[in-house]
């Protein structure tokens, strides 16, 4: 679509009543030092210019009433039959990327199906770390790196924290998994 990819994105969700999310990589600023996140942010910082791209950016923001940024993404390993069976990729396990709420309970779900499924395997070639983060620590993140890019006080409360939950049906990350231990994953 021609113009600003945010507007774009802001428009298309609006057609279809649907909800739009973007990574919060893509919303950082290197202003030096990142300072903890549940600190204040000092007033010096309001003074910083924004970026050429940043005021567009702003106004798409501003385009939905909510907006979901992508923290993390976590990668299931499971074969398309336990997937489609788990209920938490579609009826048939045609949605195999999930952005979901960091404060649901579907989140909570998804992670403990991506550690069980990695855990269960005998050899893994890429381990994940499943260390989470609260919702309201990825809450307070957001925030602050959304008034540290755009240094604006309101667009924080359009944004929620998310998770990127990927269905691996490949078993990629598994080495030499026998039939018999595919079976019990």
């Amino acid at each position: 679509m021609p113009g600003h990819p945010l507007t774009s994105l802001a428009k298309e969700a609006k057609r279809l009543n649907r909800s739009a999310s973007f990574m919060l990589s893509e919303m950082t600023v290197d202003i030096g030092e990142w300072e903890p996140y549940d600190e204040p942010i000092p007033q010096w910082f309001e003074d910083v210019p924004l970026d050429e791209d940043k005021p567009e950016d702003l106004a798409a923001l501003k385009l939905l009433p909510g907006w979901l940024v992508v923290v993390r993404v976590v990668i299931i390993h499971l074969d398309l039959r336990r997937a489609a069976g788990s209920g938490l990729f579609g009826l048939l396990g045609d949605e195999r990327l999930q952005v979901v709420d960091a404060t649901l309970l579907l989140a909570e779900q998804l992670y403990a199906l991506a550690e069980h499924c990695e855990h269960g395997a005998s050899a893994v070639t890429c381990a994940q770390d499943f260390t989470r983060m609260s919702a309201d620590d990825m809450d307070a993140m957001v925030k602050s790196v959304a008034f540290k890019s755009f240094h604006d006080s309101e667009i924080g409360k359009r944004l929620r924290p998310a998770i990127m939950f990927r269905l691996c049906t490949q078993m990629c990350n598994h080495v030499n998994m026998p039939k018999q231990e595919e079976q019990n994953v």
